[in-house]
């Protein structure tokens, strides 16, 4: 049974001419406590929701970490 940490997370690179148009929502299900982590619900007991990239762009920055939505959860997360 894994006891650290499980991390998720999304980054997306849309073609130049249509990076102010797309905006990718990560939404992760914490089964534990029967609700789910996005933009809207950023915390629970067991998880949370990092970053809101509302915009990508085209070619990603070298500061990389923050081009990507990102959710971490703790412990096993079966229910």
């Amino acid at each position: 049974m894994p006891l650290g940490k499980t991390g998720i997370g999304v980054l997306w690179t849309p073609p130049p001419e249509e990076s102010r148009f797309v905006d990718v929502d990560l939404h992760v299900p914490v089964p534990k406590e029967g609700v789910e982590l996005s933009w809207k619900n950023r915390t629970a007991k067991t998880g949370r929701y990092f970053r809101d990239i509302q915009k990508s762009e085209p070619n990603p920055s070298r500061d990389w970490k923050n081009s990507w939505e990102f959710v971490e959860l703790d412990g096993t997360q079966a229910a």
